[in-house]
């Protein structure tokens, strides 16, 4: 989440990630416990090209899109995102649960501070025509979270 709600249905799931930075060890972040909006300024950044996970960072930062320096963009990341950082390309703004569980040697994730959440949901397109294994999953998902929900 944030989805564009314009062209998708979603329902969301529990799970969530805290948003920070994949970065070389040698950087001065590193030795910090967090990332601080203003050392978000003038790093080169790696983000998603999802226009409104970007707003949602400028946002968080407290600046407009404009002002932070984009390197690049991706759109999926098949494998091991931190040939990215390896490579020089840029500091990877990226969530924890899209990490590996060990890191590359010299690299290091620092989450921002004060924290970001990230929100997973289950996307689909509207007025998507389901083939029935397809309305069958959809329907128990409803179900199964309907029934999480009124445990709690």
């Amino acid at each position: 989440e944030p989805v564009d709600t314009t062209k998708y249905e979603y329902l969301s799931l529990p799970d969530s990630g805290r948003w920070g930075l994949l970065l070389p060890e040698y950087s001065a972040l590193a030795g910090k416990a967090g990332v601080a909006r203003e050392d978000l300024l003038g790093l080169p950044l790696i983000l998603h090209q999802r226009i409104g996970l970007q707003q949602e960072i400028a946002h968080w930062a407290q600046t407009e899109l404009e002002q932070l320096h984009v390197a690049a963009t991706y759109n999926i990341v098949n494998g091991d995102p931190a040939a990215f950082v390896q490579s020089g390309l840029g500091y990877l703004l990226t969530t924890d649960d899209h990490l590996p569980k060990q890191l590359d040697a010299g690299l290091c994730f620092r989450p921002l501070s004060p924290p970001l959440e990230l929100r997973h949901a289950l996307v689909w397109k509207r007025y998507t025509v389901f083939s029935k294994a397809a309305e069958t999953f959809l329907r128990t998902f409803r179900e199964r979270s309907a029934m999480k929900s009124a445990e709690y």
